[in-house]
């Protein structure tokens, strides 16, 4: 009797493991490395009267991962339909100021033995702003997103001062 409620028990806990290890691995992990910003942007005025360019890009890049949590995952891939909304949170802000993003590049696979990602929509420049809006969806888990960013409405009339936004990513189920 006491080998059948021993045997029982870790028929419960290896049951619990593997459906612990089934709940989490159902999520991927959003990452963001990188830093964008416009410190090297060239602003040349030559006459008087003139303005800043249009817009300028961003002299870095910034990287999106989507990343699975389990480890079989990792190792076999699954298929996982996501999209990405994005959003800013302005920290010193001057509204006059675009913010735009695009995605430009697919990335690459983050299972070992998966098949390739799929990365749809996101390659021409949006307005990031207040309110999440949709930028890009796919499936399967993938490294290294590149994405890039254009600010424009500059202007000599906003003064010398400095400006911060927050880029937010949620990632949903699709």
């Amino acid at each position: 009797m006491k080998q059948l409620i021993i045997m029982k028990r870790t028929i419960l806990l290896v049951a619990f493991i593997f459906t612990a290890n089934y709940i989490l691995g159902q999520d991927l992990r959003i990452e963001v490395s990188g830093d964008a910003n416009f410190e090297n942007a060239q602003y040349v005025v030559t006459e008087a009267g003139e303005d800043f360019p249009s817009s300028i890009t961003s002299s870095s890049s910034i990287y999106l991962s989507l990343n699975y949590r389990s480890i079989w995952d990792g190792i076999f891939g699954r298929d996982i339909p996501w999209q990405i909304f994005i959003h800013k949170s302005d920290l010193e802000w001057n509204n006059n100021l675009d913010l735009q993003i695009l995605r430009d590049g697919n990335g690459s696979r983050a299972s070992i033995l998966g098949p390739n990602p799929v990365v749809t929509s996101g390659t021409n420049y949006q307005t990031i702003t207040n309110n999440p809006s949709f930028f890009f969806r796919g499936r399967y888990g993938v490294l290294n997103i590149p994405l890039n960013l254009k600010l424009s409405g500059a202007s000599l009339t906003m003064g010398a001062r400095q400006f911060e936004t927050r880029v937010v990513f949620t990632v949903y189920d699709d």
